[in-house]
């Protein structure tokens, strides 16, 4: 009767170790590697690739629907170069069978490296038989540590975005105006920037008063002599919040302190600000950035309490 137990038990646990499967224990991102940045393998018209590092065994098989441009077999990891945009895989090994259109949980981008890790079955390496014993095994606890099935749900899970950051280098034009700016920005899918320009004349010395349109001195209620000489100084910083609304698309606004003063120089080397020209206070822009892979082209309008508008452009990278 114990050689029919033991006979039974062999059965079932051959037929437990043929019937097991492999599953995708994780899939992330990894924003910190840049081999996929630094070395790109491009498709056939000619856009950078994705990268995917498998861990894994190295008899495993990938196709998706967009193929796979390049397999590159590593120590320990099956690199595996695949078009932007893809959204699928399909898993297949020789032994395990088949793990068909996995489905990434957004589309895989151009220049990026991602990390799959596939669990293999697990295997019985071992039994305790007493010759007066048959141990049970508790078969619920078993099948809920290792059943392959428990990455699956994975699936749908929504992989979080890295972190991307945005050099870009600007310039504000309007009207007798073009200044250099710089924007530094950080996010995932929402984000913050710190935006900065400025001419680099910083008056010295002050001003002696205040003029109007004309160069009348409503102060000293006379019109002097000019010399025609005149100085412009520009300052601007601004900080707000950036948003990522469509793959390539992002969205900005942002408010600040901004600082623009014109002085007339007069014939008895005497500085006045001219009023109509002049403005100090808060500040506001808003506009939008369009992303090509690294690239960043930018475009939007700035604001000195409503009363004098700019346009401004940048270009920079994200990295």
């Amino acid at each position: 009767m114990r050689t029919f137990y033991l006979c039974g038990l062999l059965l079932c646990l051959s037929v437990a170790c043929m019937a097991q499967e492999f599953a995708v224990r994780r899939f992330r991102p990894l924003p910190n590697d840049i081999t996929a940045f630094m070395n790109p393998v491009r498709d056939l018209n000619g856009e950078a690739c994705a990268l995917i590092k498998v861990v894994g065994a190295a008899d495993f098989t990938f196709s998706t629907p967009l193929g796979i441009i390049k397999r590159q077999q590593e120590v320990g990891e099956i690199w595996l170069y695949v078009p932007n945009g893809s959204r699928r895989i399909t898993i297949r090994h020789p032994q395990w069978g088949v793990l068909r259109d996995y489905a990434f949980s957004s589309p895989l981008e151009s220049r990026m490296t991602y990390e799959l890790v596939l669990s293999s079955p697990y295997i019985l390496q071992s039994m305790l038989v007493q010759r007066t014993e048959v141990h049970r095994i508790p078969l619920r606890a078993h099948a809920q540590r290792t059943s392959p099935l428990k990455g699956l749900p994975q699936q749908s899970l929504r992989t979080p975005l890295p972190w991307e950051f945005l050099v870009s280098v600007n310039a504000t034009a309007g009207k007798d105006l073009l200044v250099p700016g710089i924007r530094l920005a950080a996010l995932k899918r929402h984000g913050v920037y710190l935006y900065g320009e400025s001419n680099f004349s910083f008056p010295s010395g002050g001003t002696d008063g205040i003029c109007e349109a004309d160069g009348y001195l409503p102060q000293e209620n006379y019109l002097p002599y000019y010399t025609g000489n005149t100085r412009t100084s520009h300052q601007l910083i601004l900080a707000g919040g950036i948003h990522r609304i469509l793959k390539s698309l992002y969205v900005y606004e942002g408010v600040g302190y901004g600082k623009h003063q014109v002085t007339w120089e007069t014939t008895d080397a005497k500085r006045y600000e001219n009023q109509a020209y002049s403005t100090s206070g808060w500040a506001a822009e808003a506009g939008i950035c369009w992303r090509l892979q690294q690239w960043a082209i930018s475009g939007g309008v700035q604001t000195h309490k409503g009363s004098k508008w700019n346009a401004n452009l940048g270009l920079g990278m994200f990295f």
